[in-house]
């Protein structure tokens, strides 16, 4: 019995870690977001320009 509850409790931590991972991979992304909203429309117009010529004339990585 004593096993049993080790392995609950061992999968348990384990669950929270990843939760932690999850939620740290979360804030990180909308941290990024967040900037680049506050940086403004310029930087994702210059991002759509350069698709843009990318993908119409040469198409060089």
């Amino acid at each position: 019995m004593p096993f049993y509850f080790s392995t609950v409790s061992d999968r348990k931590s384990r669950a929270t870690h990843s939760a932690v991972r999850t939620y740290r991979i979360i804030s990180s992304v909308s941290l990024l977001f967040l900037r680049v909203l506050s940086h403004g429309q310029n930087i994702f117009f210059y991002f759509a320009d350069a698709s843009a010529r990318t993908s119409s004339g040469t198409a060089s990585a």
